[in-house]
Order: C-alpha cells, then sequence, then structure tokens
C-alpha cells in the first residue's frame, strides 16, 4: 500500500490487535469459514439474491436455486463444450468473472477475510463474518445428486460447501471456499464490526505483518486489468504532488494543475482523505483559509485515527487566531500520535496566547523531557522563536529560565 503511512502509531496498533483478538476469541470452541463484507448487510447472501432482493429488508421468496440452474442452461447456449463439465466448475469460474451466482465466498483463513472487509468502501464500515463450517461439502469432481444422509444434516442447516477448482489462480492466495444456500442467504454464528477509520490501517498492518496485498490476493490477469481502476486515482493523487511541490520552489505560485489533479483524483475515487489534506495544504499555501479547514475536516471524517490531519487543520486555525480550535485539534493529534513533538510544540503556541501557562509548562516540560537531546534543545528553540515574532511580553519568569536563548 504505496500510498499508507509505513509506520502506525501505538494507539492505531493497539486497537488492530484487539480487533484481531475479538476475530480469534469469536471463533473458539468450533471450526469456522469466515467472510469480508466491506459494508454491513441485513442479510449475508450470494449475488444472485442480492440481485432478486434490491432492499435487503424485504423477504420476497424467489426461486433462487431454479434461477441458478437457467443461468447454467445458458452458458451451455455460449460454450456447448460446459454441457459435461460439472456444474461448480462453472459456477466458480462464473462468480470469478464477476457473474451473479448463488455462490456465497467465504475463506478458512480469518486474515483474508479481514482483508475484503477493509479493501473498499473506506467511508462506512465493514465486518468479518464468523460461519461454522459446514459438514456437507462437494468439491468439483462431486456428483451433482445430494446423498440422502445429507438432507437430515441439522447442523450444517442444508448449507453446502463448495471447493473450488485450482485451475483459478487467485483460489490457492485466497484459500476460496463457496457455500451454497437453497435460500440464498445464510445465518451466520458470528459478526465482527470493523470500524471505518480502521480500514486503511489494518490494510498496512496485514501487508507488513502478514504479506496479503492486493497483489497476493489478486494474482492474475483479470485481478491486474481491474486494479487500473484502482490505481488511476492514485495516479493522478501522483501528478498533483508532483505539480505540487514544483510550484512551492517558485516564486510565483500557481497550485491550479495540482488542484486539478487532486479533484479528478477525488471524482474517481470519492472516499480518499489524503487527496483531501494535499487540498487542505494548498488552500492554506493560498491563505484560503476556510477552504483549508474544509477539507482537513473531510479527511478527518474519513480517517479519524490519522494525527497528521487534526495536526495540519490545527495550524490552519490558528493561523486565523482560532486558538480555543487550534488547541482541540493539537490534542487531538496527541491523543492519536502522541510521539511527534511538533504537535507538542503548536498546542504550547497556542496555549501561550490564550495564556494558559499551567498547560504551557506541561508541553515544554514533556518536550524537554521527551524529545530533546542533550545540549540541543532545538524544540525548545522553536518555542523562543515564536515568543519573540510574537511579542509575548507577559512569559511568566520560571518558563522564560526553561526557553534556550
Amino acid at each position: 500500500m504505496e500510498q499508507q503511512e509505513n509506520k502506525l502509531n501505538t494507539y492505531t496498533l493497539d486497537r488492530i490487535e484487539r480487533k484481531i483478538r475479538e476475530i480469534v476469541d469469536a471463533s473458539e470452541g468450533a471450526e469456522y469459514i469466515y467472510r469480508g463484507e466491506a459494508q454491513y448487510h441485513t442479510k449475508v447472501c450470494s449475488g444472485l439474491y442480492r440481485g432478486y432482493n434490491k432492499n435487503e429488508e424485504e423477504e420476497e421468496d424467489y426461486d433462487i436455486v431454479g434461477s441458478q440452474k437457467i443461468i447454467l442452461k445458458k452458458i451451455n447456449d455460449y460454450l456447448p463444450e460446459t454441457i459435461k463439465v460439472n456444474k461448480y466448475k462453472i459456477l466458480a469460474q462464473l462468480q470469478h468473472y464477476g457473474a451473479r451466482t448463488n455462490l456465497i465466498d467465504f475463506t478458512p483463513d480469518f486474515l483474508i477475510a479481514l482483508y475484503f472487509a477493509c479493501e473498499k468502501e473506506m467511508g462506512k464500515n465493514g465486518c468479518v463474518i464468523l460461519l461454522k463450517r459446514p459438514t456437507k461439502e462437494k468439491s468439483e469432481d462431486d456428483n451433482d445428486e445430494k446423498k440422502p444422509e445429507d438432507d437430515n444434516d441439522e447442523e450444517c442447516r442444508d448449507y453446502t460447501l463448495i471447493k473450488p477448482p485450482e485451475v483459478i489462480d487467485r483460489v490457492k492466495p485466497q484459500k476460496s471456499l463457496f457455500v451454497e444456500s437453497p435460500t440464498g442467504f445464510i445465518e451466520p454464528d458470528g459478526i465482527v464490526d470493523i470500524p471505518r477509520d480502521l480500514k486503511v490501517p489494518i490494510l498496512t498492518y496485514i501487508e507488513k505483518h502478514h504479506a496479503i496485498s492486493r497483489q497476493y490476493i489478486y494474482n492474475d490477469i483479470h485481478g491486474f486489468i481491474k486494479s487500473g481502476d484502482i490505481e488511476m486515482p492514485y495516479l493522478e493523487f501522483e501528478k498533483g504532488m508532483e505539480d505540487k511541490n514544483k510550484q512551492i520552489k517558485k516564486e510565483e505560485k500557481d497550485f491550479s494543475k495540482a488542484i486539478s489533479h487532486y479533484e479528478i483524483a477525488l471524482k474517481l475515487k470519492p472516499e480518499f482523505p489524503e487527496a483531501y489534506s494535499e487540498l487542505g495544504q494548498i488552500h492554506f499555501l493560498n491563505h484560503s483559509y476556510d477552504e483549508s479547514i474544509e477539507n482537513y475536516t473531510k479527511a478527518i471524517c474519513l480517517e479519524s485515527t490519522n494525527a497528521k490531519h487534526y495536526l495540519s487543520r490545527g495550524i490552519v486555525h490558528a493561523e486565523k487566531k482560532e486558538h480555543e480550535k487550534a488547541v482541540k485539534d493539537f490534542s487531538n493529534a496527541i491523543d492519536k500520535n502522541d510521539n511527534d513533538p511538533y504537535s507538542y510544540i503548536e498546542r504550547c503556541k497556542s496555549l501561550m496566547v490564550l495564556n494558559m501557562w499551567d498547560e504551557v509548562r506541561l508541553d515544554i516540560n514533556t518536550l524537554k523531557d521527551r524529545f530533546e537531546q542533550s545540549g540541543q534543545s532545538k524544540h525548545l528553540k522553536l518555542l523562543t522563536k515564536f515568543v519573540k515574532d510574537e511579542d509575548i511580553d507577559d512569559l511568566p519568569e520560571d518558563i522564560k529560565n526553561i526557553l534556550p536563548p
């Protein structure tokens, strides 16, 4: 995930590990298979069922099994050679290429399911579905006819577990299994919610620690072709950054091309917090502070655990002399990542303007104890410069003595 941060702060890392532990704890006592959904649906259902039931709250009695038989019959008109092919092999390939079938994707690896819960719909909460592994199983070599004893197997709830053919490249990394239900939907045995603001950090975490990435999951030509649509907004984003950096070096700055690239990126991918953050910076450089705050706020709504968005918005509020709001943003940035000295520095500046000296002392001591290397005091020197630039003449004597000349 090149567009993501390489490091996760302690707070976010703890949240991710607790969420993984929640899945592990929910899996105790039985053999489970898992499904990741990027947004919450009222039913865990097949694509064919969802095609009929656009409103999942209404339960219409459609003949899902009969509809799938018609699909299999129709494909014989296009590909006569499929007449003698096992139906599950055909259905697995139809599912692979995006057709609606009565198969529901599952995997025995909850980390794979976690990836699918996080890969899309960044502005919505996702979930990991847990299902006790059905005892009734079929593979591509099995006969299509039911065995009489299967109908009496109450534990499997009439779900059939299907092992797809390994001729489909992505079956192996995804550890794919399909569940087929005569109703088109299943009753899950557990659901673990995935908050929307944790999706990007989870993708970063499982790629770093478990080598699960888009390239790993979609390791075929079909996946590469599909990835083009996914990569386009990031290409526009990179063009925007390149143009922005060129303009920063110029005396006469014109950010119009960069803004255009970011806007195209957001049109292609509306839930793109990094693009909103970049627009926030450009508007700040153009002294369009209200527009800057608006874009940083959108970035925060999509990625509320990212300390940088709060820090950046706080700086804009401080520039507008809205120091109470600035302090709130800097405090939020510190809550999300307490290892960045600049959040303390910026908060300390606004606290000085507000004459909140007790809080100033706390931040100065934190900077001195945690971030200063012996004899350098580079962070405290930034505060000394701020005091001189802003002509703060009511600085308490003890604080004067701490700050370097």
